[in-house]
């Protein structure tokens, strides 16, 4: 029995932590239907910077987490305002944008921080004993900062004028203005927040669990899963997701194998959403509304690109023939694979909607 209790523990100190990811994921989603892809690396940023202020720079431990959470925060209001809001009416543009920065944001840890796995040492970090069942201080103090910044985001979206006009602008952004809610600073202050609770849950986050320049990307999943199964874009969703899924994972560690906690959390995921394909908390959209905007129109192939085709064909047979070097070589076939990539992903969207990303899976 303590040994279960001990799990569950483990369970809500990660759930915690997820909660606060897709806190943020969400409440960007709700307000400029943009998934920011970037969101997970801004979680690994502002943990590895905790880590550095407090330990090489010897900056008081709760001072670095400000400046770590503020500097992410102004990276991500530079990245709105000369990126993504000259995209706002384009989800997909959006969406290739966001993935870039994650790549570029990547590649800009790893050369400040390396590879390396980094664990901040916080100020608490006693083990508390209650009825043999161990929990350390960092824990206690993780799990009441992420439920009291989520409680309070989702207090202040209902009550406060600020989040009405949030939740105004994310209903009805049209409607919002005529009624004098400035919707593009509503935008640019939603998407600083969401990033901001993303590098908030990083600081937090780099006092459990070491943390590395690439694993952003495992955040993202883990925080994007959680914002999915609670219903995307609905904040109060996010709680029960974050808790099913922490306890999962930490269940699955505990009583069976750890290396397939990933899969059976996907495995869970994809369950919930196939009986409740919104959420658990989410409505279904309509086609005529929420699905709508997101189909892309229909495309002709102009006539003037299809004698590219035979031209493709004797450049790809000939290539080979003219003697070139390995370096080009190599440049032209993954040249071929990569536009082969790409319109297997664009066929299926221009017909269906739908961004696949399994092409990656079925590739490997």
């Amino acid at each position: 029995m303590t040994q279960f209790v001990q799990v569950v523990i483990g369970g809500l100190t990660l759930a915690s932590v997820y909660l606060l990811i897709a806190t943020g994921i969400n409440i960007v989603f709700g307000q400029t239907k943009i998934i920011n892809f970037a969101h997970g690396q801004f979680v690994v940023l502002a943990g590895l910077f905790t880590w550095r202020l407090n330990s090489i720079d010897h900056l008081p431990f709760f001072l670095g987490i400000a400046v770590s959470v503020l500097g992410v925060a102004l990276l991500s209001y530079i990245f709105e305002r000369l990126l993504l809001r000259r995209v706002s009416s384009n989800p997909l543009a959006a969406f290739l944008i966001t993935l870039g920065i994650l790549l570029i944001l990547t590649q800009v840890t790893v050369d400040i921080f390396s590879t390396l796995p980094e664990q901040a040492n916080p100020p608490l970090n006693h083990i508390v004993s209650i009825g043999g069942v161990r929990i350390s201080e960092d824990a206690i103090l993780v799990i009441i900062c992420s439920f009291v910044t989520a409680t309070a985001v989702f207090l202040g979206l209902r009550y406060t004028a600020p989040g009405r006009a949030v939740r105004a602008a994310s209903e009805d952004d049209d409607a919002a203005r005529h009624v004098g809610v400035p919707v593009g600073k509503v935008a640019s202050a939603t998407f600083v927040i969401g990033s901001a609770l993303a590098a908030w849950a990083g600081c937090l986050l780099a006092m459990l669990y070491p943390l590395t320049a690439e694993s952003g990307e495992q955040y993202l999943i883990e925080g994007f899963s959680v914002a999915l199964v609670g219903g995307l874009g609905v904040v109060n969703g996010g709680l029960v997701a974050a808790l099913l899924l922490g306890l999962t994972e930490e269940i699955a560690a505990a009583y069976w194998d750890p290396t397939w906690v990933p899969a059976l959390s996907i495995l869970l995921i994809i369950t919930i959403l196939i009986v409740r394909p919104a959420g658990l908390f989410g409505k279904r959209p309509t086609l005529t509304t929420d699905i709508g905007s997101f189909l892309p129109p229909e495309v002709k192939t102009p006539r003037a690109l299809w004698p590219a085709v035979p031209i493709a064909l004797v450049l790809a047979l000939g290539v080979p023939l003219m003697g070139f070097g390995p370096a080009v070589m190599s440049l032209a076939v993954f040249a071929v694979i990569y536009a082969l990539m790409a319109s297997g992903v664009g066929f299926l969207f221009r017909l269906t909607g739908r961004l696949s990303f399994g092409h990656a899976v079925f590739w490997a």
